[in-house]
């Protein structure tokens, strides 16, 4: 369950950042700081109330066969136009002087170029069947977020104890931060993986 609701709201983090990301493929390329927190804010409320239409339970059930279509939330147009826009949000966040929301965006373009230009593919479900150790499920889960072998992985402990200033440099991240929330999640995931 716990897994669920986590792998969720990784989800809802990716559709407000493909939110922003189509907000900003209209080419803007100054705005101001107050533009730029109304613009965060209104994404999150349609993104919330959204959420909420969702939450509707619905009795009747029917098995249908579907095809994976782009939704509307989908961003368009090519990869590159969509790594500009991500680096003209990242140029905002600095703007505003928000450390956090710098690291963040930092992070989603570092997952989009590794995922979308460069074209790593995210490590399959089936990986996890046969991992033997949570050291092991934990070095994989960082390994398939962060884009960096597992092997590279496997001189820390990754119990929640390592040094998190060198587990950040090893994976390449923008933020110990963002590092220490990917390992927690990690670190639950794998002690329910293991339960």
């Amino acid at each position: 369950m716990k897994k669920q609701m986590l792998s969720e709201e990784f989800k809802r983090m990716q559709k407000i950042a493909g939110l922003i990301t189509e907000s900003l493929n209209e080419d803007i390329t100054t705005i101001s700081k107050s533009e730029f927190k109304n613009m965060i804010r209104e994404m999150a409320l349609v993104e919330a109330k959204k959420d909420k239409e969702e939450d509707v339970e619905i009795e009747d059930t029917e098995t249908v066969d579907t095809e994976e279509t782009p939704t509307e939330d989908t961003p368009k147009g090519n990869p590159d136009d969509i790594l500009d826009s991500l680096k003209t949000a990242l140029n905002g966040a600095k703007a505003l002087g928000d450390e956090k929301l710098t690291d963040q965006i930092g992070n989603t373009i570092t997952f989009y170029t590794r995922v979308h230009i460069v074209g790593q593919e995210q490590v399959t479900e089936s990986a996890y069947d046969y991992v033997k150790t949570p050291k092991e499920y934990v070095a994989l889960q960082l390994s398939d977020f962060f884009g960096v072998p597992k092997n590279k992985l496997m001189s820390f402990n990754l119990d929640g104890t390592d040094d998190i200033d060198a587990l950040t440099d090893a994976l390449n991240s923008t933020s110990t931060q963002g590092t220490e929330m990917y390992l927690k999640m990690s670190l639950e995931l794998a002690k329910e993986h293991f339960d």
